[in-house]
């Protein structure tokens, strides 16, 4: 599959529920990427954790839009299988500048812990 990500706030610090998602999806044998309106994907995670932030309404060429994080509902939960995924760290280079997203194994390094909030995975 080809993963789409959007950190829909979109600051310069790293989303630690895109980069279990990334993680996640790697280990699937999925390709993950920050997302691009001329692109398709199978399937893009849009990430927000402020209310106040607006949604991003680009029209992305995908049929499986997912939006996750306290800024859409603050009970959203990721699964247990991602949750407790150590993150990507190839994912928190790319939202630093410093690497491409798709370079880079999956799950290694980083934090882990249950109960972060962040996209919903499952459909």
């Amino acid at each position: 599959m080809k993963i789409g990500l959007i950190d829909v706030d979109g600051h310069n610090f790293p989303n630690l529920a895109l980069m279990k998602i990334a993680g996640w999806h790697k280990q699937q044998g999925d390709m993950t990427e920050w997302a691009f309106a001329f692109n398709e994907y199978d399937r893009i995670y849009k990430s927000k954790v402020f209310t106040f932030t607006p949604d991003d309404m680009t029209a992305y060429q995908c049929p499986d839009i997912r939006n996750g994080g306290t800024g859409y509902d603050i009970k959203s939960r990721l699964p247990d299988e991602v949750s407790w995924q150590k993150v990507d760290p190839t994912a928190a280079a790319a939202a630093s500048g410093e690497e491409d997203i798709t370079e880079g194994g999956a799950g290694q390094g980083g934090n882990q812990g249950g109960g972060t909030t962040g996209g919903e995975l499952e459909g």
